[in-house]
């Protein structure tokens, strides 16, 4: 009986140390990964302060994404090379013509039957109503089940920008005037250069799927800025208005959790 026993538990003691064996073999042996995940975006610093242009800019202080485009290559054992896009979507970005509607019937509407059109209605479905790329240099720390990815990258965001137009009916008048709003040297999207660094940690549930949290920080400069002119429809006269400008540092904090998958 007594050498049953010791037989059984020398077994056990035996499986136990090569399944420790095994997960430790996992450490630093991955060489291609992904890294599908979800995510919220917060603002630390917000992009707009009111301007009745706002609407027109396809961007939202707070805003969800979807990374479905990610792949790490790690070179060496600590140190790799990430890549990855995101796609970013928001209620406020989806309904922007009624919202720059709405602005105009507050400015327009006591003297003003109002009716706007802009580049906004027009919009079509697209992978996300603002984008973000980003390729940097990532490092790892891995524990036998914890894992630690400080990460830095530097890519672009990119945002449309749409044209607004209002024709303005006067109330109890014939008089009809033209407001438009145009964005900067007619652009229609703008690429911001975005510095991102960020903190990747999470559990290893196997030898190829983690699961991870993603804190990232990130900032870029805007430099938008939208006039405006007004038009009066019976001598065509054109009367410039004020000057709506967007040149700010935006920083963001971003939480997303999800997976990462072990190609190789």
């Amino acid at each position: 009986m007594k050498i049953k026993t010791l037989l059984l538990l020398s077994l056990a003691l035996l499986a136990t140390r090569t399944y420790g064996q095994d997960e430790a073999n996992w450490n630093y042996t991955s060489r291609w990964q992904t890294r599908p995940c979800v995510g919220i975006n917060l603002p630390i610093t917000k992009f707009f302060k009111g301007s009745i242009t706002d609407p027109l800019i396809a961007y939202s202080d707070h805003s969800y994404y979807l990374q479905f485009i990610s792949a790490t290559y790690f070179f060496s054992e600590r140190w790799g090379i990430d890549f990855n896009f995101q796609g970013i979507s928001s209620s406020e970005i989806s309904n922007r013509h009624e919202r720059y509607s709405k602005s105009l019937e507050q400015e327009y509407g006591n003297q003003y039957f109002v009716n706007a059109s802009s580049g906004a209605e027009y919009e079509t479905g697209s992978i996300g109503d603002i984008q973000r790329g980003f390729i940097g240099l990532i490092y790892r720390v891995e524990a036998r089940r914890w894992f630690f990815y400080p990460k830095i990258g530097l890519g672009v965001t990119s945002l449309d920008t749409s044209w607004g137009r209002a024709t303005l009916k006067q109330k109890n008048s014939n008089t009809v005037l033209i407001v438009e709003h145009s964005p900067g040297k007619a652009k229609t999207a703008s690429d911001y250069f975005t510095i991102a660094p960020s903190l990747i940690f999470g559990y290893k549930l196997s030898k190829r799927i983690f699961i991870d949290v993603d804190i990232t920080t990130s900032w870029f400069r805007t430099n938008t800025t939208y006039s405006q002119t007004t038009t009066n429809a019976a001598d065509q006269e054109n009367t410039p208005g004020p000057t709506y400008t967007y040149n700010r540092d935006i920083f963001t904090l971003s939480l997303a959790t999800g997976l990462i998958i072990v190609i190789k």
